[in-house]
């Protein structure tokens, strides 16, 4: 099948050559589909079932997307195209054609001289002059017009501060001003489009001075005063007029920050030049950090399209990868990341009263799991761990010595880390972004947020359960491993089993525990799971709190300065037998746990520590059926009893 367009059109290209190639292009709506012509897709076995989409995007672009997941340079590659070729070329000159595709060449890069962001200490009179306490001015970033005349310079500052300086009138300098719109490093600028090179407009002095570090004849960066969104259409001129006069075909890409600001950013830029008639420039961004720095320092490259360098959009941004029945099968498993207790990959939530121990047997399941301990007798899956304390941060060192003195084991100081409050709510996603980036940054696997009110204070526990749910669910993809948010449950007595808020807490979490107490002021826990989605729910955990004297350094207990023990808390494994309580009491308290899955005789009797046989028992299952407190299905031998209401 030949394509219905003229051989020039960048979807042509395209499917010509997956024509040639075998790859049998159809027409399906205002677009084509095809098979990936990829060797190493579906594992090599090739695409059986099309898989690819070929449209015609803006300005006429080629767009590909292989719904298993196949980078965009592995199909061309396969092709024998090139990135260029998915972009249309419509004739124009200078820069107007040449923002309409990448460049053609990967950019070799030099060392960056170390000096490029060093804080040095700014000697100008004027800018001491409006400094206040505690304020360092770092950088000065200075702009200049086509012959070189400066016209305006900002001062950067810490804490992270910037303020223009401009002509006073006077030969002199003012705080304040507005720097006319003029590219940062203009006359660079107007040297590497002359050449025939690439331009980068970026976010931000620091990214542009990192590019022109390198020196490179056919590369340079550059910028507009006022930091994102400041970009306006005399910037995009002042470009313009350079490529416009000059012989060779300079090109110029836009590259923002990976954020919504930055995004915003760079299309504002793009509409300058769609403004004037104009293509605009191809869109990129970094693919190894948030911003064009963080990018380079972390080793990647200005190689535009390749898996290490600067990615251009894709045209579905918000949708998810689609993956076939193969992709699944490829998936890493679900694994324990405590055995019986929760999974990993997996999103937690744990719900529990007012002072019942929830921190105790989080940090103790923590501890476990940073030193491959088993916790409460079951395995763990060793990952270095992330504490994130909302409150009482200074009680955590001693909740920590508890449990190396209850296991004796000796805590590692890479194998757990506590960070204290963030500075910003959780109920804020760029908050969240920040927790994933570091957590991928440092190499956490286990993650745990105590407590959802204390980490997000000005949270409506109903209205912010989406973002809240969300943050939770990508960290825990993001690790790999499990992350645990801790929460409360309802006002209300008969909301005691489940967690404060909207129902999407517990419904958009992968597994749901609820910690209670077996009996006002009982010492004795249970940790019900209610919810697993990978598994079967119900199974109930028994663990007792336990207080512990501590140590000091020579092995000696500790004692404070009025001579009283100095005491924390930590968990031990318990069975429901050695609650101090009734045993009318105990068998409805499993059986509430235990839910509507119901338990045999045996069952109930075996776990709270009498035989089946023991006649004590068998007339308290009859008198609570009397009571109406439990009910019973099924004949004699299998019968099974639950409780009436559940708590």
């Amino acid at each position: 099948m030949t394509a219905p367009h003229h051989e020039t059109t960048a979807t042509a290209r395209v499917v010509t050559a997956l024509t040639d190639a075998g790859g049998k292009p159809r027409r399906e709506g205002s677009g084509w589909v095809a098979c990936c012509p990829n060797p190493a897709h579906g594992k090599g076995r090739g695409d059986r079932n099309p898989s690819l989409s070929v449209s015609e995007g803006r300005d006429g672009n080629a767009v590909l997307y292989c719904h298993a997941g196949c980078h965009t340079e592995d199909i061309t590659a396969a092709l024998g195209l090139t990135a260029a070729d998915l972009f249309h070329d419509d004739g124009a000159r200078g820069s107007s054609r040449a923002g309409n595709v990448y460049p053609l060449r990967t950019f070799t890069l030099p060392p960056r001289p170390a000096t490029v962001h060093a804080e040095t200490e700014c000697t100008e009179t004027e800018c001491r002059k409006v400094r206040r306490n505690g304020e360092t001015c770092t950088h000065r970033y200075v702009y200049t017009d086509a012959d070189g005349e400066t016209v305006g310079v900002v001062h950067r500052w810490e804490p992270k501060t910037f303020r223009p300086f401009t002509p006073d009138g006077k030969d002199g300098w003012k705080v304040g001003g507005s720097i006319p719109p003029v590219p940062y490093a203009l006359q660079r600028v107007a040297e590497t489009l002359r050449a025939g090179g690439c331009v980068l407009v970026v976010e931000g002095e620091k990214d542009a001075d990192t590019v022109n570090a390198y020196g490179l004849a056919d590369l340079c960066a550059t910028t507009n005063a006022g930091g994102s969104g400041k970009w306006k259409p005399e910037h995009t001129a002042a470009l313009l007029q350079i490529a416009t006069d000059s012989p060779s075909s300079g090109r110029i890409v836009i590259c923002g920050d990976l954020d919504e600001a930055g995004r915003k950013h760079t299309a504002k830029v793009a509409e300058t030049f769609t403004d004037l008639g104009l293509p605009a420039p191809v869109i990129v961004y970094p693919t190894r950090g948030k911003d064009l720095t963080e990018h380079l320092d972390r080793g990647g490259n200005l190689d535009l399209g390749s898996h290490d360098g600067l990615k251009a959009p894709e045209e579905y941004t918000r949708l998810g990868k689609v993956l076939t029945l193969e992709d699944l099968d490829a998936l890493p498993p679900i694994r324990w990341g405590v055995e019986g207790w929760v999974s990993s990959p997996s999103a937690v939530l744990l719900v529990g009263g007012y002072g019942l121990g929830k921190s105790a047997l989080t940090l103790s399941m923590a501890c476990s799991v940073g030193t491959g301990t088993p916790f409460l007798g079951h395995d763990v899956e060793p990952r270095r761990v992330l504490y994130v304390v909302g409150e009482g941060v200074r009680g955590m060192r001693r909740r920590a010595t508890a449990w190396e003195q209850t296991w004796n084991r000796d805590l590692p100081s890479d194998a757990i880390a506590f960070m204290t409050r963030p500075s910003a709510s959780l109920r804020e996603e760029a908050t969240w972004r920040e927790i994933r980036r570091y957590c991928r940054a440092e190499g956490f696997g286990f993650v745990v947020l105590d407590t959802f009110s204390s980490l997000a204070p000005d949270a409506d526990e109903t209205k912010d359960a989406p973002i809240m749910v969300a943050g939770l669910n990508a960290l825990a993809e993001e690790i790999d491993g499990t992350a645990i948010l801790v929460h409360h449950p309802g006002w209300s007595q008969s909301a005691q089993g489940r967690a404060r808020g909207s129902y999407a807490l517990e419904g958009n979490t992968d597994e749901v525990l609820i910690l209670s107490a077996i009996a006002e002021g009982s010492e004795h826990l249970s940790v019900k799971i209610k919810k697993r989605k990978d598994g079967k729910d119900g199974d109930t955990h028994h663990l007792r709190r336990i207080a512990v004297h501590l140590n000091g350094p020579d092995g000696k207990p500790l004692y404070d300065d009025r001579g009283d023990p100095v005491t924390s808390v930590t968990v031990e494994h318990a069975r429901l037998s050695d609650a101090a309580i009734p045993l009318r009491d105990r068998i409805v308290q499993y059986l509430r746990d235990w839910g509507d899955m119901g338990a045999t005789p045996r069952q109930i009797a075996e776990e709270i520590g009498v035989t089946a046989r023991n006649g004590a028992f068998g007339k308290a299952l009859r008198d609570l059926e009397a009571a109406d407190e439990i009910r019973s299905e099924g004949a004699t031998l299998t019968r099974r009893y639950f409780a009436t209401e559940e708590i």
